[in-house]
C-alpha cells in the first residue's frame, strides 16, 4: 500500500496516526501498516478499522488498483510538482482532525467558487471602465509570464553567477544616496519602509557550482557571501515544513528581519508591518530574476521557524525569519505562463470538479 498524495489532505487526519504513517515506506505490506496502528492505539479492532476507513476514503492506496493507477496517471501528468495538487486544491488550514464534514464543506465550496471574479464585492450590473491592455517593456512581460511557482526541481547545479544574479535583484544595492552629514544611503531594488533595507538574505546553498554547501550570509555592500556554516545541520525539507521538494532546490534564499534596524523608527506594529512587506517586496524580485535566468523559484512560509534560526545562526529575539524563495533547474523553464495553463487546464478543472 502507499499514501494517495491527491486524496490524503481529504481526510483530516490525527496527528498522532500520521505519525505513525510517516514511518511506512513509500509502498509498504498491508500488515505492517496493521502492526503499527495496533501499537500505536493499542487496539488490534481499532487498528483495522482505522486502516479500512483509510483505504475505503482513498488515502491509502493498493498496489496495482485502479484507484492506484488512476492516481498514477494524475500525478504524472500533474504540471505543477507532487505536492502543490494538495496545498493548492483541497487544503485549508494546518489544523488535523477527524472531521469528515469539514473536508466535504471544503470541496463543495471549492466546486461552488471555481468560477468566482478575482474581485468579488462589486454589485451587480455596476458600471465597469474598460482599459486598454496592458503594455510593458519586452523584458518584463517574459520575466513576468514566466513567473509561476515551480517545485519540480532537476538535479542540475545552478551557476555561481546566476545565484549572484537572483541575490543582486533581491536585496543587492544599485547605487547610494548622497545627503549631507549623513553617510550614503544605499537603494537597494526592493522598496523598504523609511529607506532602512531591514531585511537581509541568507542562503542555503545545496547544488551551486563553484561553492560548497553550507549556509551563507548574502552582504550587498561588496556583493559576497559570507559563511556561516558549512554543515547544513538539518534536512531542507524539515526546515521547509516537510515539503519534499525543497531537498532538490539548488539553493533556498531565507528573508530574515533585523528588528533593531526597523523598530528604531517604528513602532512594533508598523515596524513588523513594514518588514512583512519588505520581505514579499525583495521576494517578487527573487522570483523575476529566476524566471530571467531560465530557472525555476517557489516562495514558502511553510517554515519550521525554530530550526531555520538554528540552521541560519540568527540571534533569537532580534532576528525574525520571514520568508523563502527556492531556486533551481526545471524543465520547461521557457514556456510562457499562458502556454502553461492552456495546455494543462483540464486537470485543473477535473481537479476542482471531484
Amino acid at each position: 500500500m502507499g499514501a494517495n498524495p491527491s486524496n490524503g489532505a481529504v481526510r483530516r487526519i490525527p496527528q498522532p496516526i500520521w505519525n505513525i504513517l510517516r514511518q511506512s515506506t513509500e509502498w509498504t505490506e498491508s500488515d505492517r501498516i496493521r502492526r503499527q496502528l495496533d501499537d500505536g492505539v493499542g487496539d488490534n479492532q481499532r487498528a483495522d478499522e482505522i486502516l479500512n476507513a483509510l483505504v475505503s476514503d482513498g488515502f491509502l492506496l493498493e498496489e496495482g488498483s485502479e484507484a492506484e493507477q488512476a492516481e498514477a496517471t494524475f500525478s504524472s501528468n500533474w504540471p505543477f510538482g507532487e505536492t502543490t495538487a494538495d496545498h493548492h486544491l483541497v487544503t485549508r488550514s494546518l489544523r488535523f482532525s477527524d472531521d469528515r464534514t469539514e473536508a466535504m464543506d471544503f470541496g463543495r465550496a471549492l466546486r461552488d467558487h471555481a468560477g468566482d471574479d478575482l474581485a468579488p464585492g462589486v454589485p451587480e450590473g455596476a458600471t465597469a471602465v474598460g482599459l486598454p491592455t496592458g503594455s510593458l517593456g519586452s523584458g518584463l512581460t517574459s520575466s513576468l509570464e514566466r513567473r509561476r511557482s515551480r517545485r519540480d526541481f532537476i538535479q542540475e547545479a545552478v551557476s555561481l553567477q546566476d545565484l549572484s544574479s537572483v541575490l543582486w535583484a533581491t536585496a543587492g544595492i544599485q547605487s547610494y544616496r548622497k545627503a549631507p552629514m549623513r553617510p550614503p544611503l544605499p537603494l537597494s531594488f526592493a522598496p523598504s519602509a523609511g529607506g532602512l533595507n531591514g531585511a537581509d538574505c541568507y542562503v542555503i546553498v545545496q547544488n551551486v557550482e563553484g561553492i560548497s554547501q553550507g549556509v551563507y550570509r548574502y552582504r550587498p555592500t561588496s556583493n559576497a557571501l559570507e559563511v556561516v556554516s558549512v554543515d547544513i545541520r538539518t534536512n531542507a525539507m524539515r526546515l521547509l515544513g516537510n515539503q519534499r521538494w525543497a531537498d532538490t532546490a539548488a539553493a533556498i534564499i531565507v528573508i530574515v528581519g533585523a528588528v533593531a534596524r526597523t523598530a528604531w523608527k517604528y513602532n512594533a506594529a508598523s515596524g513588523f508591518n513594514a518588514l512583512l512587506l519588505q520581505a514579499g517586496h525583495m521576494s517578487q524580485n527573487a522570483l523575476l530574476a529566476a524566471a530571467d535566468k531560465g530557472l525555476g523559484a517557489v516562495p514558502s512560509n511553510a517554515i519550521h521557524a525554530a530550526e531555520m534560526e538554528a540552521a541560519l545562526n540568527l540571534s533569537a529575539g532580534e532576528q525574525i525569519v520571514l520568508t523563502s524563495v527556492s531556486i533551481g533547474h526545471i524543465n520547461g523553464a521557457t514556456s510562457s505562463y499562458q502556454e502553461y495553463g492552456d495546455q494543462h487546464l483540464d486537470l485543473l478543472q477535473k481537479a476542482a470538479s471531484k
